[in-house]
């Protein structure tokens, strides 16, 4: 499937007006998510069809408090971005899928079937074949890509690349020495205030290492004191 994320303004049932985190997703992309909606149903392919009135989902927290709207949302209309959608679920807040967006809206999945490309924006999602692996999946992406020539409107080279969903990419390396150079300079901050203090106690305790030296205590027994 594939997903896609933004804010837009959306008119409530109530005539209020609010800027959301909207989640656009293929209908079925819904068989990756493990949930179970609290009302309602999912997408199905039939709301992305040619003609099909635009539909919604809205998330549990923002229904039962921004919207202050009643127990029967389901089958309410609300305007996002312009467009009125019919809500149609009332999704649980422990779905963070993806982004944990406020409303999310079905999206044309025409492209799996091959009869138009995905929206730039959108992220392609999907499960590996069992004993495949992302490298071959690469390889079959790459012979895919090199058989789609530049056309003639200006569009470039088209260029695919399979990662892990929760890979970071590029950033994740950065991101690693980023939170290792953090970590070495909070301990650095801990080691010099700790050897601060011990400085300050010594040198607070000066009088009485001076009478234990006088007393005939060795420098072992005063580096342990």
């Amino acid at each position: 499937g594939g997903i896609t994320g933004g804010r837009e303004n959306v008119v409530l049932p109530t005539g209020q007006v609010a800027t959301i985190t909207v989640g656009g997703m293929t209908p079925s992309t819904w068989r990756f998510v493990p949930h179970t909606l609290l009302a309602g149903r999912p997408f199905a392919p039939s709301d992305v069809t040619a003609g099909a009135a635009a539909v919604t989902l809205v998330r549990e927290g923002f229904w039962s408090g921004v919207m202050d709207a009643p127990n029967d949302i389901v089958g309410s209309a609300v305007d996002i971005g312009g467009v009125r959608h019919e809500v149609v679920g009332v999704v649980p807040d422990g779905v963070k899928f993806p982004n944990s967006p406020d409303f999310w809206v079905a999206v044309d999945e025409g492209f799996l079937a091959g009869r138009r490309r995905p929206d730039s924006d959108m992220r392609l999602l999907g499960t590996l074949a069992p004993g495949a692996s992302l490298a071959s999946l690469q390889k079959q992406l790459t012979t895919i890509a090199s058989s789609f020539e530049p056309g003639s409107a200006g569009e470039g080279t088209l260029r695919l690349t399979a990662t892990g969903f929760t890979d970071l990419g590029p950033m994740g390396r950065d991101l690693s020495l980023v939170s290792v150079v953090v970590v070495v300079a909070i301990l650095l901050v801990i080691a010099a205030n700790v050897g601060t203090l011990i400085l300050a106690s010594s040198f607070a305790r000066s009088r009485e290492f001076a009478l234990r030296a006088a007393l005939g205590a060795s420098r072992g027994r005063l580096v342990t004191q």
